[in-house]
């Protein structure tokens, strides 16, 4: 053997373990017998069963020996090259940072540890006699591998009680967070000296106290935060808990007071935590919940409840579910004054006073309904006390709790059914009055148009013959007779147009060939029909981009037409004519107090000029027939033209109305539904 090594083992310089003779009978396992070395530890472990060998149990010897040479060539390897530390405090911290593999850090038991110094001991011990047989030299190496063991089992402790330090610290605070996270207030209570002796951080977040404010309470705590009305039973429950099991939990609601001086429904489910010696309780463990928005549905749901039935009630109609095979009604109260019955009654006493008539009826629908577990729908008579009634009955056939049911409702309709009879025949009568109206009215339109067509003849005559007379006798005819020719030329004139016009208010409203048009198009063609007035005003017309819309093109072009035609003849003199179109969309809201068709939208169309205007105080007369503010000899005209526009604008369901500013202009604005 080498002479140089350090007689005893002993600490380096650096505090580190120096060995004489376990480096080189190391090497000399790790060379010669790592295998027998391997297994002679197997099968110690096998023989003081070892606990660590179950997470094993699924591998053959082989595969433990195999799998377990990388580690103990790295052992003797640092105990060759008097690394011992080293190697200790590396197979330290893959322990305590859970690197192990299979072994989990806290599945090392107390046991092991022991039983592993014990099997490494007497493994390492089993080879020197292949190694030396100096007896001298044996009695050093064994010293020096209990000096090894000595340090790695006090090295080993160290770590295990410093993990198991870290596992209760863990607990502990995995405990304290449970606590604190669950959505309740956790505590215990000593019924000894009625305190309370923990309480978790939910309270100071809900309840707005800390628990050294809930400990200053003290025997008071119950009187302080526990509302009057609920103390007395929460005090009974108290007193139960002498006589329960442990595990046993007791549940009731009670209110507590938070800081704010407010009242909150809790359920508290509480156990024994602790008792004394002799079995008596003296503290208990518990956690209370926050019930108070379930509370306050449940007293929503019986205000509902209540409303429901006083709704049932202001209706006449009533709830029932019926079963089947007991042949038991529970019902509404309403149920009882429909059927003017008491408390008691059963279903017979319903069917004796239906009218015979409805009876089957009634028993076939309700069997069909039960067979395929389906809706039912029927009226029927029912006649108590001399009174007859008509009943409406509406349900559904089901099951609950396996049992064959009926839910539905009753209604007395009696009323609703005698007026449902007098409106149908206010219906045929109104339909009567309707035709009537119509026929009416197609004889006024035929009238109209037949009177204008005839009248249409002679004025034609009067025309063309005023007209031949003042070609051939002009000259002839003294001042006076020519100013009555001319009279007469211009009245005959003036009635063919003013009968032209009636035909056309007599024959609006019954075009309702409705089709889209863009008005851009329909603005056009008006424009274009009056050019040459136009022109003749020197007037300027601008209009926006207008929309398409569903309506009857004839009839719109005749709108634009004459309240263009409007406008430039109550045009100022000197002013040049400035005429604006525009239009926006506008919501019922709007317009509801105009007396309009409810519609989803609305086409506002807005005609602006810069004319004479006229006084509001005429706004509602211009529009009708005619109707005129100026003298035929100020602005020609049959008084007619404005009364055309509004008979359009209504026979499409809208309104228009002007207003105006004397010498400053007029505007007229068209609405109409969608």
């Amino acid at each position: 053997m080498e002479d140089t090594v350090i007689d005893n083992p002993k600490e380096g310089l650096d505090g580190k373990l120096i060995f004489k003779h376990f480096p080189n009978y190391a090497k000399h396992i790790k060379n010669n017998y790592i295998i027998p070395y391997i297994r002679e530890q197997l099968t110690l472990a096998r023989q003081v069963n070892m606990p660590l060998l179950s997470f094993f149990q699924s591998m053959s010897e082989e595969e433990i020996i195999s799998m377990s040479i990388p580690s103990h060539t790295e052992f003797l390897t640092a105990v060759e090259e008097n690394r011992i530390d080293e190697q200790i405090k590396k197979s330290l911290q893959l322990w305590a940072n859970d690197q192990m593999g299979i072994v989990g850090r806290y599945d090392i038991k107390t046991e092991d540890l022991t039983l592993s110094s014990y099997i490494r001991k007497r493994a390492l011990s089993k080879f020197i006699t292949t190694y030396t047989y100096n007896p001298e030299e044996i009695i050093e190496l064994l010293n020096e591998i209990d000096t090894y063991s000595t340090k790695s089992d006090t090295a080993a402790a160290d770590t295990y009680i410093k993990l198991l330090k870290d596992k209760i610290n863990e607990q502990l605070y995995m405990i304290e967070k449970i606590s604190d996270t669950t959505p309740g207030l956790n505590y215990v209570y000593s019924l000894e000296n009625s305190r309370l002796t923990f309480a978790n951080k939910n309270y100071e977040q809900f309840l707005g106290h800390t628990f050294a404010e809930l400990q200053g309470m003290g025997p008071d705590i119950l009187v302080d935060i526990i509302h009057p009305d609920d103390l007395a039973h929460t005090s009974s429950i108290l007193a139960t808990f002498n006589t329960v099991n442990d595990g046993d939990v007791i549940s009731w609601d009670l209110r507590i007071k938070n800081t704010k001086g407010e009242y909150i429904w809790m359920r508290n489910y509480t156990s024994v935590f602790r008792r004394s010696s002799q079995g008596e309780p003296v503290e208990i463990i518990g956690i209370m919940l926050d019930v108070n928005a379930q509370k306050n549905t449940a007293e929503q749901l019986i205000y509902q409840e209540e409303q429901l039935l006083e709704a049932q009630e202001q209706a006449n109609m009533a709830s029932y579910e019926w079963d089947i095979e007991t042949n038991e009604l529970t019902v509404t109260p309403h149920f009882l004054k429909i059927f003017e019955l008491d408390e008691g009654f059963n279903r017979d006493e319903i069917m004796k006073f239906i009218n015979p008539d409805d009876v089957g009826k009634i028993n076939e629908t309700r069997r069909n309904a039960i067979d395929t577990n389906s809706a039912f729908n029927t009226v029927y008579r029912y006649a108590k006390n001399g009174n007859e009634k008509k009943i409406w009955s509406k349900g559904i056939a089901g099951e609950k709790n396996g049992k064959k049911i009926v839910r539905g409702t009753v209604m007395d309709v009696t009323e609703r059914e005698n007026m449902i009879e007098q409106l149908q025949v206010s219906e045929r009568t109104l339909f009567q009055k309707n035709n009537e109206l119509q026929r009416s009215n197609a004889s006024l339109e035929e009238y109209a148009y037949v009177a204008s067509h005839d009248l249409k003849e002679p004025l034609r005559k009067i025309s063309t013959f005023g007209d031949r007379l003042y070609s051939s006798q002009y000259e002839h005819l003294n001042d006076e007779g020519r100013l009555y020719l001319q009279k007469i030329i211009d009245s005959s004139r003036r009635m063919q147009v003013m009968i032209s016009d009636l035909l056309s208010v007599s024959t609006i409203t019954g075009n309702k060939n409705f089709e889209p048009v863009n008005l851009n198009d329909i603005l056009a063609e008006a424009l274009q029909s009056i050019e040459h007035k136009i022109e003749e005003k020197n007037a300027i017309v601008t209009y926006s981009d207008l929309p398409v819309v569903s309506i009857v093109p004839s009839q719109f072009r005749q709108l634009f037409q004459n309240l263009i035609n409007n406008s430039l003849k109550f045009s100022r003199e000197n002013v040049q004519p400035q005429i604006t179109v525009t239009h926006t969309y506008i919501s019922y809201k709007e317009v509801a107090d105009l007396g309009i068709v409810q519609a989803k939208k609305y086409l506002k169309l807005i005609f602006t000029d810069n004319g004479i205007g006229f006084d509001n105080i005429y706004s509602s007369k211009i529009f009708t027939i005619f109707q005129r503010l100026h003298g035929k000899q100020e602005y020609e005209g049959t008084g007619i033209g404005l009364a055309i526009c509004k008979k359009i604008v209504e026979n499409h369901s809208g309104i228009i109305f002007a207003t105006g500013v004397p010498n400053k202009g007029a505007t007229f604005t068209i609405i109409i539904p969608l």
